[in-house]
Formats: structure tokens, sequence, C-alpha cells
């Protein structure tokens, strides 16, 4: 029998920012070494953009980005 590998990488779909911590699952089966949030598009009218890191746990991705603002999150494991 082959033993499963876990993932060393997932990538999120497109997200929109809240303003607030959102939490979003992941497959890496352990806290992610890094983090990499990458924006892909911005609200209406414009608001300069943030996006700060929570603290990850082994199965969410913890981050805050600007209201309205599309993004996309990879987790290296």
């Amino acid at each position: 029998m082959a033993e499963e590998v876990p993932a060393r990488f997932w990538l999120s779909a497109e997200l929109t920012g809240t303003g607030s911590a959102q939490s979003t699952a992941h497959t890496l089966e352990k806290v992610p070494e890094r983090v990499l949030a990458f924006l892909t598009g911005g609200p209406s009218s414009y608001a300069q953009p943030t996006i700060t890191q929570g603290t990850h746990t082994a199965a969410e991705v913890i981050l805050t980005v600007t209201t309205g603002w599309k993004y996309r999150v990879l987790a290296l494991g």
C-alpha cells in the first residue's frame, strides 16, 4: 500500500476582503511554513489595500484584507 504524502502547497480560490479577519481552510494538514497573499482585483471605489496575516493553524490561514479587494492565498508547507 502506498503511503499518502501530505500536500506541500495549497492555492486558494479567489476571495474577497471584508476588513475583518477571515479564516480560510487549507489542505496542508500542518501549520504553513510560509503564507503569501496576492491581490487579484480591487473594489469599484478605490481604497488603499492592506493585507495583515493572523496566526495560522494546521487547518486554516487567517488574513485580514481591506474591504472589497479580491485576493488569493498560497500556503507552503
